[in-house]
C-alpha cells in the first residue's frame, strides 16, 4: 500500500525545533519572574520585621502616648509667595483722578484723559466695557490684560501704572498719557518723508 503524500503544511523537524525553543524561552521567563517576585516578597517581609522591631523598642523606651509633631510651613514657599505679590497693592479709588476729556472708544473700553489729583500727572484712563447681563464679574480679557501688562516691562510697551476702582463704575486702568497714537505717528512720518522712487 503506497504511503500518503505529505502535505505542504505539515510540521517538519524545523518547526518542531522552533516550537521547543519557544517553549523553553517561555518557561525561562516564567521562572525568572517567579524568582523576582519571591525576592521582592522576602525584602518586604524583612522591612516589615525591621519596622515592627523598631516600634517595639520605641514603645519600651517611652510609655506615654506620642504627640503630633508641629509642622511649620516651608519658609521658602512663603518667600516665593511674597515675591510673586511684590508690587501688588490694594486699588486706589477713581476719585483720585479728575477727568479732563474723552479720547477714544475701543473694542474693550473707553479711554479718557485724566489728571492725578495728588501728583498732577496726566494719565490715560481706560474704563472697561462690562456686559450688564454677565454676572461673572470682571471679564477674562481684562484679567489677562492686567496680568500681561504687570509682567511686561519694555520701553516699547505702555506701562500699566495702576488699576483704579469706583463703586458705581467698572474698573479703570491708569497708564501714562501719550500725545499721539501709533496711527497718527505713522501717518505723520509717511506724509513728511518723500515717496521712494521706483525704477
Amino acid at each position: 500500500m503506497p504511503s500518503k503524500p505529505k502535505s505542504r503544511w505539515a510540521d517538519t523537524e524545523e518547526d518542531a525545533a522552533l516550537e521547543a525553543k519557544q517553549k523553553r524561552q517561555k518557561e525561562e521567563k516564567k521562572r525568572l519572574k517567579a524568582e523576582k517576585a519571591r525576592r521582592l516578597e522576602e525584602d518586604r517581609k524583612a522591612k516589615e520585621a525591621g519596622a515592627t522591631k523598631e516600634t517595639h523598642q520605641a514603645d519600651d523606651d517611652d510609655e506615654r502616648p506620642s504627640k503630633r509633631r508641629k509642622v511649620t510651613p516651608d519658609r521658602t514657599a512663603r518667600d516665593r509667595m511674597k515675591a510673586s505679590l511684590r508690587g501688588w497693592a490694594p486699588c486706589r479709588s477713581a476719585k483720585n483722578y479728575k477727568k479732563l476729556n474723552d479720547i477714544e472708544e475701543g473694542t474693550y473700553g473707553h479711554v479718557s484723559r485724566a489728571k492725578d489729583v495728588a501728583t498732577g500727572r496726566i494719565v490715560a484712563l481706560k474704563r472697561l466695557k462690562l456686559d450688564e447681563a454677565d454676572r461673572n464679574g470682571m471679564p477674562v480679557t481684562a484679567l489677562r490684560e492686567i496680568k500681561l501688562l504687570r509682567m511686561c516691562d519694555h520701553r516699547n510697551v505702555v506701562k500699566l501704572l495702576e488699576t483704579v476702582v469706583d463703586s458705581s463704575d467698572p474698573p479703570k486702568f491708569a497708564r501714562p498719557h501719550l500725545p499721539s497714537t501709533i496711527d497718527t505717528y505713522t501717518q505723520a512720518t509717511t506724509n513728511s518723508a518723500p515717496a521712494p522712487a521706483f525704477l
